[in-house]
């Protein structure tokens, strides 16, 4: 019962990844870094409006997915 919830937690962090990076689960390491690339350009706190907490997260999703 424990494994259960466990993989279905693991589901849960891999939708949630992919939903910060906008890809989808199974995309190559290329799109996650192009996607990454992307994203981080838009909220990084050295940009005017940038968010500090979003890079983060984009960060922890880029690290998470890009070895598949």
């Amino acid at each position: 019962m424990i494994e259960v919830s466990m993989q279905a937690r693991q589901m849960d962090n891999l939708k949630k990844y992919c939903s910060i990076l906008g890809v989808q689960a199974g995309d190559s390491a290329e799109i996650v870094k192009e996607a990454f690339r992307l994203r981080i350009r838009e909220v990084h706190p050295d940009r005017e409006g940038g968010d500090s907490e979003a890079t983060k997260l984009l960060i922890e999703a880029y690290r998470e997915l890009k070895n598949g």
